[in-house]
C-alpha cells in the first residue's frame, strides 16, 4: 500500500540519507483518494514522486 508499506520503506531509505523516490504507477492503496495522499505527503517531505517515464528517464539519462 502506498501509504502504508512503499511510504514506510521509502521514508526509512531517506533517514539514512538515500536519494529517494517513489514510482506512483507501481504502488497502489485502497482508493484512489488514499493512494493520492499517500504521495502527497510522501513527496512534501521525503523525496521526489515520479512517474515510470521519469524515473527511467533519472536512471539512463
Amino acid at each position: 500500500m502506498t501509504d502504508c508499506c512503499c511510504d514506510t520503506t521509502a521514508r526509512s531509505a531517506f533517514n539514512r540519507g538515500n536519494e529517494t523516490w517513489l514510482v506512483s504507477e507501481t504502488c497502489g492503496s485502497a482508493n484512489k483518494r488514499q493512494h493520492e495522499a499517500g504521495l502527497r505527503g510522501f513527496g512534501f517531505a521525503f523525496g521526489d514522486v515520479l512517474t515510470t517515464s521519469e524515473a527511467i528517464r533519472q536512471l539512463w539519462g
